[in-house]
């Protein structure tokens, strides 16, 4: 993981304004003939609820917006929605593999978006995404749908409409949140689909519902799984808790994320992979003999190396100590 951050990665460098005047020409819809075969697929809905209080900011700050600044989104959205990607994503609600790198280039903007020193708005994308785009199929217009987007994700822009956020939902629950080179075959085996590039959407989540630990553990994951590679700490990014490592740790750390108390956690608990076979067994051992001192020593223990910890794994010890701290309480340690 540390590695990643040392490895040189070819970016493009976005400027949002000048964004607009590279994609500002009138995009004409390509002949649906230069459409190729899709995979679609309208059993698969989206849940707009579940992203409710994202949706009702983005509107609240659009209203806010002056005259001038609500034209120059709207001029946004209508080149975006001249598009043939967004003819085929939003309104017949195609699911395909042939998009996922478009998916993860919005993915990559959203993170990849900072300041300059002009306090000019800016966003990277991934060179070598981008030739990806460029080369499939109606590249051009991928690429138009790919940079829109992000620019309307940009604080100065208001925020994602509710219409990419359907897009999104429906491909994480086709493809979950982040993934590599793999073939999927159906339940029948009847048919399979070749993914031929590693693809993520987690920072798209994470940026919607900055608090929701999946979504910022998939974040995590997926720089350490190699799908993508943290920034370097050389820009003053708008989310720096998608951007750099570091930018995560101290989102995280500061914010509590991991350490809200959630649902009661159990022996047979996932966290459990992130630490030593005997680590466990000691634990449950304690437990077992109602060793109520050597409980809180190593609740402390853990308490302490939570930083390291959430380095190494994303997490930290909260779940950990949330098992020791309510087993504590089930064997009466806590009883005066």
């Amino acid at each position: 993981m540390l590695q990643s951050l040392k490895k040189k990665k070819t970016l493009i460098i976005i400027t949002a304004l000048i964004v607009l005047a590279i994609i500002g020409s009138q995009i004409e819809k390509k002949d649906s003939t230069e459409n190729p075969k899709q995979e679609s697929t309208k059993k698969i809905k989206s849940n707009l609820n579940y992203y409710a209080d994202y949706i009702e900011k983005t509107n609240t700050a659009i209203s806010n917006f002056s005259e001038s600044k609500k034209k120059g989104r709207q001029e946004i959205v209508n080149k975006l929605e001249a598009t043939l990607t967004y003819e085929n994503l939003v309104i017949n609600k195609i699911i395909s593999v042939e998009y996922l790198p478009v998916l993860t280039a919005i993915n990559d903007g959203i993170r990849g978006t900072y300041i300059n020193k002009k306090n000019e708005p800016k966003f990277v994308i991934s060179k070598s995404l981008v030739n990806v785009i460029e080369t499939s199929t109606m590249g051009k217009d991928k690429l138009d749908f790919v940079l829109n987007t992000v620019v309307l994700s940009t604080p100065n822009r208001g925020g994602l409409p509710k219409e990419l956020i359907d897009i999104f939902d429906r491909y994480k629950q086709k493809f979950e949140l982040y993934g590599k080179e793999s073939i999927m075959y159906d339940a029948t085996l009847t048919s399979k689909t070749e993914i031929k590039h590693p693809y993520n959407m987690s920072s798209i989540f994470a940026y919607i519902q900055p608090t929701n630990q999946a979504f910022l553990s998939n974040v995590y994951q997926s720089n350490t799984d190699g799908v993508s590679k943290w920034f370097k700490e050389d820009k003053t990014y708008t989310y720096p808790y998608l951007a750099t490592l570091n930018g995560y740790i101290q989102y995280v750390d500061v914010n509590n994320i991991f350490k809200k108390k959630a649902q009661t956690v159990t022996s047979n608990a996932s966290f459990w992979k992130n630490y030593d076979t005997e680590v466990k067994a000691r634990i449950l051992k304690m437990i077992g003999n109602k060793n109520c001192s050597a409980l809180q020593n190593e609740f402390n223990i853990a308490e302490n190396n939570s930083k390291s910890q959430l380095r190494r794994t994303g997490t930290g010890n909260a779940e950990l100590m949330s098992f020791i701290d309510d087993n504590m309480r089930s064997i009466g340690c806590y009883n005066n």
